[in-house]
């Protein structure tokens, strides 16, 4: 399923942004099996599911988006650690940038 299937959710939908953490753990699951399998990289696996901290959650999250550009040849990715999800603008923008990120790795590893 496409992460951006899962993005579109009301700003402040504690159920949406459960369901968005879930679907895109395992996004990132099919990612990593596909790296591996097309990369030879042993792991690229980070902590997503639970945000616990926002802070390490969120750059966790880049640079494992980082690692994950680099390795496919797609460039940098946008900065996805620079956001305060408190605030609907950014949170709306951050949501955006990162489903779109998404699809242009499902493109590149034919997910």
């Amino acid at each position: 399923m496409s992460i951006q299937l899962q993005s579109d959710f009301p700003y402040n939908d504690e159920a949406g942004w459960s369901n968005f953490l879930s679907a895109h753990y395992f996004e990132h699951q099919k990612i990593i099996k596909a790296i591996q399998q097309k990369y030879f990289f042993a792991s690229l696996d980070y902590p997503l599911l639970d945000i616990g901290d926002q802070k390490i959650w969120l750059f966790s999250h880049a640079d494992m988006h980082q690692s994950i550009s680099k390795i496919i040849g797609i460039g940098l990715s946008p900065d996805l650690d620079e956001v305060d999800f408190s605030k609907e603008d950014q949170f709306e923008t951050w949501m955006q940038n990162h489903a779109a990120l998404h699809d242009q790795i499902d493109l590149v590893l034919g997910l």
